[in-house]
This record gives C-alpha cells, structure tokens and sequence, in this order.
C-alpha cells in the first residue's frame, strides 16, 4: 500500500508519523516529570505543615494534652467536636486537619455530605506507626473519594504517653489539576504543529510535483522520438540531477 502512494502522501505520512512518536514520548515524559515534581511539593508542604501547626497550636491554645474521660483536651480547651482548632490550622496552611484521641478523630476540617468525618477511626498501618511506635507516619491517604498527601504525628501527655494523633494532609487536587491544564496545553500545541507540518509538507510537494510533471512530460515525449522539450531545473538535489542526465542525453542525440 505504501509503494502505491503518491510522493506527498508518502512524505506527509511520515512527517506525521514522527511527530506523532514525538509528540507522546515528550509527553508522557513531561506529564511524569510534573506528576513527580508536584508529588514531592505536597510531600515536603506536608511535612512542613505538621511541624508548623502543632507549634501553633502550642502558641494558640496553651497546655498539655490530656484525657478526661472520652475528651481530649488542650489546656484548658476541649478538642472533641472542636472546630476553632482545626479551624485556625486550616486557615494558616490552606490543607485539611483532624484531631485523634486514640485511633478516633475527635474533630477535623473533612467533610463529606456536609457533615463533618468525626467518630472514625484511622487506618491500622497508622495507627501501628504512630500509635504504637510513637512514629510520624506519611504518606498517602483517601477521604471522601480525594487523595491527600498526609502526615500523623503522635500526641503525647505530659509523662509522654502516647494518647492521640495530629493530622494534616494537602490534598492531591492540584496535582491532577496542573495535569490537566498540561495535557490540554500539549494538544493544542501538537494540533498547531500538525497543522503546519501539514501546510509545509504541501508548499514543498507542490513543488515537488510541478518539477516532476514537467520531468516526466519530456521523458515521454523522448520516448516518441521528440526532444524538443528543455530543461533547466536549479539546484544539486536528484531531480536537478535527472534534468541534467535528460539535458546531456537531448544535446548528444541532437
């Protein structure tokens, strides 16, 4: 099928075809690249933000953790079902935070049907790592159908038990977000350059054409015995070339 196509069709066919292949090895490389620089953001932002608002909160609500009961409290402030906490963090760092008595949130910022996700309990790799072994633990989380880059840091008493966890996570919108607008921008790009690829290939096998035409109008005449026809194509390139031979052949016949 490809012996059968015209010069132009052959040239376009291949002009598109590397760019094709170029067009998604870029970008599928470009896509990962910024999935991984994005990725590692909301890592160190994470982990950043933990370190950062418990020492606000520190600043804000004076005291130590305790439990009185079922409450955990700051000072001399109740955190259970407490929204001015987490409220306050979630101003400075712009993320979504959650408070842990135990393996309980106690009170958060995630809502999901307007309600706010108070009363479940964190997963049991958490809760092994930072519970158990008084470990931060990051890593990646899903609440409410979204993913979030997420850090727990344990809760100590005053004697330094462990009795909750602190939690602040950057949610992963942004990422597929930033994707998004990239794919888009590349498509738009890659449509622009077909389109001109396209445009180009076909000034240059107009000419292509017309050169040939002309070529293979004198050859048959040639071929009846008639060489009137002359030729005198510019240039180095084979067609240049062929005219040449045919030009020699025409003065040494004639």
């Amino acid at each position: 099928m490809f012996g059968r196509m015209r010069i132009s069709s052959k040239i376009l066919l291949i002009v598109l075809v590397i760019l094709c292949t170029f067009s998604i090895v870029v970008g599928i490389n470009v896509t990962y690249q910024v999935q991984k620089s994005i990725s590692t953001s909301h890592e160190e932002k994470a982990n950043s933000d933990a370190l950062l608002s418990l020492a606000a909160v520190d600043k804000e609500f004076p005291g130590e953790w305790r439990v009185e009961g079922d409450d955990l409290f700051k000072g001399a402030t109740r955190v259970n079902s407490n929204s001015e906490i987490v409220d306050y963090i979630a101003k400075i760092t712009g993320g979504t935070v959650s408070v842990y008595l135990n393996d309980v949130r106690v009170t958060t910022n995630l809502v999901k049907n307007n309600k706010k996700l108070i009363g479940e309990k964190a997963e049991s790799s958490i809760v092994k790592k930072t519970l158990e072994k008084g470990e931060i633990y990051s890593g990646k989380i899903e609440f409410s159908d979204k993913t979030y880059q997420a850090v727990y840091q344990p809760i100590e008493d005053q004697y330094g038990k462990v009795i909750g966890m602190w939690y602040v996570g950057v949610s992963d919108e942004l990422t597929k977000s930033a994707v998004k607008e990239i794919v888009i921008m590349m498509l738009i790009s890659i449509v622009i350059l077909f389109i001109l690829s396209i445009i180009c290939v076909w000034i240059f096998t107009r000419n292509l054409k017309k050169r040939l035409a002309i070529l293979a109008k004198a050859m048959r005449n040639a071929g009846k015995g008639d060489f009137s026809a002359t030729i005198d194509f510019k240039g180095k390139d084979e067609i240049a070339l062929v005219a040449y031979s045919y030009e020699q052949m025409r003065k040494n016949l004639g």
